[in-house]
């Protein structure tokens, strides 16, 4: 969870550097630099990088992209993030994004194989 207004300051001071080193252009692109949008994207880069049981330094952000297909929103993992994400055995993702004026929020959902650690049962 994020709060839009803090958020917002933080991005606006480091705005040239910030963006485009955390989030990627179909993000930026699909958010239309929509403060609300974006800071969901960045609950939803903390969420996965959790589940990941890792975080920034482990994982680049722009390793986890949020897209929106056909208006719902997916996970796409790239590099390190997909790495971590094969040796922990985490297949299927499942993304919620949702904003008000104030919070903007995500939660992720990530699964195994059969027995839900990755091992068939």
């Amino acid at each position: 969870m994020c709060n839009v207004p803090a958020f917002a300051r933080r991005v606006q001071r480091a705005r040239n550097d910030f963006i485009g080193r955390f989030w990627t252009p179909v993000e930026i692109d699909q958010s239309g630099g929509r403060m609300m949008s974006l800071a969901a994207r960045w609950g939803a880069k903390e969420a996965t990088m959790k589940a990941l049981e890792a975080g920034i330094g482990r994982v680049d952000p722009v390793d986890i992209e949020v897209e929106l297909k056909n208006g719902a929103p997916h996970l796409n993992l790239r590099g390190s993030a997909r790495d971590i994400a094969e040796k922990l055995g985490l297949m299927t993702w499942s993304v919620s994004l949702t904003h008000d004026g104030l919070y903007a929020m995500a939660f992720v959902v990530a699964v195994g194989g059969e027995d839900g650690q990755g091992q068939p049962a």
